[in-house]
């Protein structure tokens, strides 16, 4: 029985290490900050924000595998703008060439948290949609995420 009972508490502790670690490999978003008024896709030390960890497997996990392959497909590599900053707080801004109104999605990076939110709008979906780690995504209507203006739209949405 004692054979038995440690080979279980073993077991445990591995699965609760093993998940440990793999919740620390999660890329800090700190690691975003270089992109500061700049433009996501301007290369810094090599690498343009869309392909840094902490932005790109965040977002693929937080959107979802349906989403994301329409955030490629759609809106990496169309418009985007200047990153900007707010109380330690990025917003990357990313549109669809000549439908900037109706395809477009905001990803506010919290780097006190470490927590990523998105507004996500298409012209196809019946509503905007709010997204957050370790929250459920909730709708925010039609033009939810035209609501209000950049850090406004942030301060609307985000739940602690």
């Amino acid at each position: 029985m004692k054979i038995v009972s440690a080979v279980c508490l073993a077991a445990l502790l591995s699965l609760s290490f093993g998940l440990s670690a793999r919740a620390a490999d999660k890329a800090p978003l700190s690691t975003l900050k270089p992109w500061i008024n700049e433009v996501p896709f301007e290369p810094i030390g090599g690498h343009d924000l869309t392909e840094m960890p902490a932005f790109k497997e965040r977002l693929k996990t937080l959107l979802g595998k349906e989403k994301y392959a329409i955030y490629k497909r759609d809106l990496w590599g169309g418009v985007s703008f200047p990153v900007k900053e707010r109380n330690n707080v990025l917003l990357v801004h990313f549109c669809m060439p000549h439908a900037c109104m109706n395809e477009m999605i905001f990803v506010f990076a919290d780097m006190t948290n470490d927590k990523m939110d998105v507004c996500w709008t298409r012209e196809e979906e019946p509503t905007d949609h709010w997204l957050s780690e370790g929250k459920n995504p909730r709708d925010i209507g039609t033009g939810g995420c035209f609501d209000a203006n950049d850090f406004a739209l942030y301060d609307k949405y985000y739940q602690k």
